[in-house]
């Protein structure tokens, strides 16, 4: 990911198996460590994402957040936004 070689997701998950193949996570921890409903809930929102980008709605919420803030610091917005995601989940 440093030098921007692979994207995120496949550099992550290359480097979760090869920490399991030289055994630095042994496997039945790794096992252990995968959160079922953790796993079901971002699968179930991949679609709701595709939902929002092909509808326009993803746009709406961004300018939104763009014209509420851009007199702000960014600094404010990140910590209102990040504020907004822990207090209000289900917004």
């Amino acid at each position: 990911m440093l030098f921007d070689l692979l994207p995120a997701a496949v550099a992550m998950s290359t480097a979760a198996l090869i920490s399991l193949l030289i055994g630095v996570l042994p496997l039945r921890e790794g096992y252990q460590a995968i959160d079922g409903p953790v796993i079901v809930l971002l699968a179930a929102m991949i679609p709701v994402g595709e939902a929002l980008e092909t509808s326009g709605g993803a746009d709406l919420i961004a300018n939104a957040l763009l014209s509420f803030g851009s007199d702000w610091p960014v600094v404010v917005t990140m910590v209102g936004l990040f504020y907004s995601l822990c207090c209000f989940p289900m917004w």
